[in-house]
């Protein structure tokens, strides 16, 4: 819904007299954020009428302050009066910006109320009490309520309530004096103003409490209480200002009460009560819900146990963790008793340390226990408890993990058992179901837990569905839940969006940012806002010259650490170049921080000291993309959190739900790599991240055209709806129609989507021992995906035969092993075949042959892993280029990997004619991306193949965990298991062998047995003396700082 629509209510009621006020309340908006962009006199003189008239209109519709009309009223009275100049020598000041504040509220806009009233900071505490008693009063008390709107902690919440005490110590020494210099005829006047403001003071005072604790219970009795009174003393005292000040506050307090963690969840069970006891009492306590958390609760009835699936249907940056928090609460409650748990599923690794460390630190400290599961698409030896026994000897409360993995995980029994049951599955970026490459992935664990865990509940968080009913009907049935907003046109951040044009001609142009209507909640003016003057040794026509240029070039102008941007590129590789040409315009004047220089030892030590990401960090300046090692984005994204980073350059795929502090995302691409334009949905998720709530200025997306057709392309492709939301399946069923005279080998080989729906029918037929039953009973089974439901009746049957002839060939054997690998069947018996003409022994599975050079295991392995569909396009990459790698050389390049040479080595060997920088970047991304995923799946998948040479019958458990471990070595670049485990706890690469060896003879070698946190603990407890015995020679780390790496990556204050 377009912004325009609240301020419609307004130009409506006075059609005459404020025709076009909406255009201008955005002009002014957009003033705040664009020198280019000023308000005239003229402009501000009817933004003033338009403020008294709006506040005309809100009194004549008092009465019925629930109405949509109402709260788009209050909300647009703030965004008319934050524009306005203040002058806090003006008599009214006050009575004016409470009513601000009060209307700010009442319009569900708290979280801007908040923000404007830290930027007035200085000016507010300038405020003079004076000696006039009643003015003192007064002023002290908006004083107070303002620390109450913008707390950050409790501190904030008990600084108003003393501010309150401290008049009640003042009283004796004004308040004769004050009545003493009244007129006989006016005391009684005067004192009746005064017991007015005392009430007045005594309601802030029972507001402020509640805010901290909850108590009083009814909080709302005892405020209209002293307010009754204080309304009818003004009156006795003929000040008419505060009778309507009270009147507004009555409102604002109730509101403030209505909108607490505590009035919210009061009576709910235990377990809420703890944690918001816990989350009010943290450096920046949580107190309030913002409207869409609110509405989930009351009006979505997100804890209603009699829905079994909600879909949650809102804007990015509005608080959907908090919203999850609450939810998991309420099913813990119900089940943890009988054993149930609870899984979040992500889209990537590094959300998967986000929420865990989120989850840890809010649900942790409040004795429940939060587990993460790698990312990789395998179960390393310290994660095979999670499948021994089903998973009924698992302890965890919450386990974290991405879709993927989640999915090998149910395959193989976790959360299926009576004993230990998943009783509910939070989906993060459920979008992702329509996503190409991953999207049946998602829809088929979805499938799976709805058909094999019997009390699951489902709760399906994503910025936007449009068929979200069809959604949770799939999932639950009647008892399915959609959340959305009534208020549509609420937003949590103010934004804009524009195309980045260069006007002009020969050496004299100007980089524009056109501003474009779209139907979700941005500003926009008619007319072009100028960015910046183009650079004088260029041409307009030079400028012009690729979309990433424009896009740099006007990055470079907006280089502020009070304002960090993000600038898009389409590939790892093109975010150095477009960080070189940021570096280079920059500058340097920054002062030390020790969390910046962490960060650049850290890449020094991990990638060499030449990496370029080092030097762009001196001057606040970044670069993110999936071929950075894990721990060194997480530390990047930290940076960006806490603002000390002024620019971040990245590619398309940080749109998944990362939390930035965001002004501005400047955009020179907005393609996926490989797969065309990103979807409009994931446009919306990342233009999310600008101006997100809390920041103090509006957002703007920019995106680079080039020409008149680029301009229209991208109006066409913002405006566009997002649409329904659609399985893959049906696409995937027209790409094998095109081969409909192939087998599933052809349609494997051309599109990988299959090996989802393969995989789905193999774990359908390892449930059932009856070959004749399961297909009897497989189109029934088939009714329970979303993409069955949604395909017309011919592409049914299409598929249905072809699942059949494919169904009549699986043994349950192949079913098995390929619930445990995550590989289709028909890929498992390839594997079978290759693996038994490969010659491999028992005796190549030794860790110290396998990666050894003189043995040509890992070779082989290699060959069949560029043979497998799911994984050969992937390992292909590592053969592009102007030097391809072959078999031999990507495993030489696994081999040094493991045994711990760095990566500046590695790249020197492997690219010998590039330059350094440039072979390093191709190595980080050939490791990162690709080995330590594709190559460590494949490798977990062919030890477990019954032709692999591995007699896993022969081995003891510790000997079993310790073979699948081997894996992780790919995924982790180490060589010993207590590396491994190490690695898992985000210890840097470059100590995890040492320090785990330390770790390992501290418990005795018993490093398989060890509970959960463990390691964790052993690692806080150590001195600095053991951290600096691990350090390697020549690293730029101390060791104390090695610790404080780890301590990051693990959320440790």
């Amino acid at each position: 819904m377009s912004i325009q629509v609240k301020y419609n209510y307004l130009e409506q009621a006075y059609p005459d007299m404020l025709e076009g006020i909406g255009a201008l309340i955005q002009k002014g908006k957009l003033s705040k954020r664009f020198e280019k962009v000023n308000l005239t006199d003229e402009d501000l003189a009817q933004l003033e009428k338009a403020k008294e008239l709006c506040e005309l209109r809100i009194i004549e519709l008092w009465d019925v302050r629930d109405s949509v009309e109402f709260k788009a009223l209050c909300s647009v009275y703030f965004d008319i009066t934050s524009q306005i100049p203040i002058n806090i020598e003006n008599e009214y000041f006050i009575l004016e910006q409470f009513k601000l504040i009060a209307f700010g509220y009442l319009g569900e806009h708290w979280h801007f109320v908040k923000q404007y009233l830290k930027g007035l900071t200085g000016q507010i505490q300038a405020l003079e009490l004076g000696e006039s008693w009643n003015n003192r009063i007064l002023t002290v008390s908006f004083k107070a309520i303002v620390q109450l709107v913008k707390k950050e902690n409790w501190r904030d919440i008990s600084q108003a309530v003393e501010l309150i005490n401290q008049l009640r110590s003042e009283q004796n020494q004004f308040e004769n004096l004050f009545l003493d210099q009244v007129n006989e005829e006016s005391r009684p006047y005067g004192a009746a103003e005064l017991v007015s403001l005392y009430h007045f003071a005594k309601s802030i005072d029972i507001l402020g409490q509640y805010l901290l604790e909850g108590r009083p219970l009814e909080p709302e009795d005892q405020l209209q209480y002293h307010l009754q009174i204080s309304g009818e003393y003004a009156h006795k005292s003929g000040n008419i200002s505060l009778g309507l000040l009270y009147q507004f506050f009555e409102a604002f307090a109730i509101k403030i009460v209505r909108n607490t963690i505590w009035y919210n969840t009061r009576g709910i069970n235990n377990w809420v009560t703890k944690f918001n006891r816990f989350i009010s009492r943290q450096e920046h306590g949580r107190f309030e819900l913002l409207y869409p958390q609110k509405e989930s609760i009351l009006e979505g009835q997100l804890l209603n146990p009699a829905h079994r699936a909600i879909v949650v249907n809102l804007p990015t940056s509005s608080g959907k963790t908090l919203i999850a928090e609450y939810r998991i609460l309420q099913a813990l409650n119900q089940f943890r008793e009988q054993g149930g748990w609870v899984a979040y599923v992500v889209p990537t690794k590094a959300l998967v340390n986000q929420i865990y460390n989120q989850l840890k630190r809010d649900l942790g400290n409040i004795g429940l226990s939060v587990e993460k599961a790698s990312g990789a698409i395998e179960l390393d030896g310290f994660e095979q408890h999670l499948i021994e026994e089903s998973g009924n000897q698992t302890t965890f409360d919450v386990l974290v993990t991405t879709y993927e993995k989640m999915n090998l995980l149910v395959r193989q029994g976790l959360g299926t058992t009576n004993v230990r049951p998943l009783v509910l599955t939070v989906v993060d970026e459920a979008h992702n179901i329509e996503e190409k490459q991953r999207g049946l992935n998602l829809e088929f664990l979805l499938s799976t837990i709805k058909n094999d865990c019997e009390e699951v509940n489902f709760l399906l968080m994503t910025p936007d569905i449009s068929n979200s009913q069809e959604v949770v009907n799939w999932l639950a049935g009647d008892r399915g839940q959609v959340i959305n907003l009534e208020l549509d046109w609420w937003q949590p951040n103010e934004r804009v969006i524009g195309a980045i044009q260069v006007e002009g001609k020969g050496r004299d142009y100007d980089y524009l940012l056109r501003t474009l209507h779209t139907d979700k909640g941005t500003y926009e003016v008619g007319d072009a806002i100028s960015l910046s003057k183009g650079d004088a040794g260029e041409t307009a026509s030079q400028a012009k010259g690729s979309k990433v240029k424009i896009a740099k070039n006007v990055a470079a102008q907006f280089l502020n650490l009070d304002s960090p941007i993000i600038v898009l590129a389409s590939a790892p590789n093109e975010t150095y170049s477009i960080a070189e040409t940021l570096f280079e315009k920059s500058s340097d004047n920054f002062g030390q921080d020790e969390d910046v220089d962490l960060l650049i030892k850290l890449v020094q030590s991990e990638l060499g000291d030449n990496f370029p990401l080092a030097r762009f960090l001196s001057r606040r300046i970044a670069v993110h993309s999936s071929a950075l090692p894990d721990e060194i984005r997480f530390l990047i994204e930290d940076l960006m959190s806490n603002e000390k980073l002024q620019a971040l350059v990245a590619t398309t795929t940080i749109a998944q739900g990362i939390n930035f502090p965001v002004s501005a995302v400047i955009m020179g691409a907005y393609n996926y790599p490989y797969s065309g334009a990103m979807p409009v949905r994931d446009f919306w998720n990342l233009a999310g991240r600008v101006g997100r709530a809390g920041q103090d200025s509006m957002g703007w997306v920019g995106m680079a055209v080039r020409s008149d057709k680029d301009l229209q392309d991208v109006s066409t492709y913002i405006t566009s709806a997002s649409g329904a939301l659609l399985s893959q399946l049906a696409n995937a069923i027209d790409n094998a129609l095109r081969h409909a005279d192939f087998g599933f080998e052809m349609w494997l080989f051309v599109d990988e989507r299959w090996s989802a729906i393969l995989q789905y029918i193999s774990h359908l037929r390892k449930q059932e021992q009856s070959q004749e039953l399961f297909l009897a009973q497989l189109e029934q089974k088939l009714q329970g995906t979303l993409g069955y439901r949604q395909l017309p009746a011919e592409k049914k049957l299409f598929l249905r035969e072809n699942i059949r002839k494919y169904a009549n060939s699986i043994s349950l054997a192949d079913a098995k092993m390929s619930d445990a690998t995550g590989f289709s069947s028909v890929s498992v018996r390839q594997m079978i075949g290759k693996l038994a003409a490969s010659g491999i022994s028992p005796s190549d599975w030794n860790r110290n042959q396998l990666f050894s050079e003189q043995n040509q295991s890992m070779q082989k392995l290699v060959g069949i892993m560029l043979s497998t569909y799911e994984i050969k396009k992937s390992i292909e990459e590592l053969s592009s280029g102007e030097r391809p790698l072959d078999q031999s050389s990507i495993a030489r390049m696994i081999i040094d990997w493991v045994n711990g040479h760095n990566i500046s080595r590695i790249a020197r060997r492997f690219y010998p004619n590039e330059d350094l920088n440039s072979a390093i970047q191709k190595t980080t991304k050939a490791l990162y991306k690709i080995v330590a995923n594709s190559a460590t799946w494949g490798l977990a998948a062919l030890q477990k193949m019954p032709t692999s040479g591995v007699d896993w019958d022969s081995l003891s458990e510790v000997d079993k965990k310790r073979m699948a471990n081997l894996p992780a070595y790919l995924h982790y670049g180490v060589n010993t298991d207590e590396g491994v485990l190490m690695r898992r706890n985000s210890v840097p690469r470059s100590i995890a062998n040492r320090i785990g060896q330390l770790y390992n003879e501290s418990v005795g070698g018993e490093i398989f047995t060890q509970p959960t946190d463990s390691v964790s603990n052993w690692l806080s407890g150590q001195s600095q003396e053991t951290w600096d015995s691990v350090r390697p020679a020549g690293s730029r780390l101390s060791g104390p700082e090695y610790k404080r790496v780890w301590e990051k990556l693990n959320g440790i204050d």
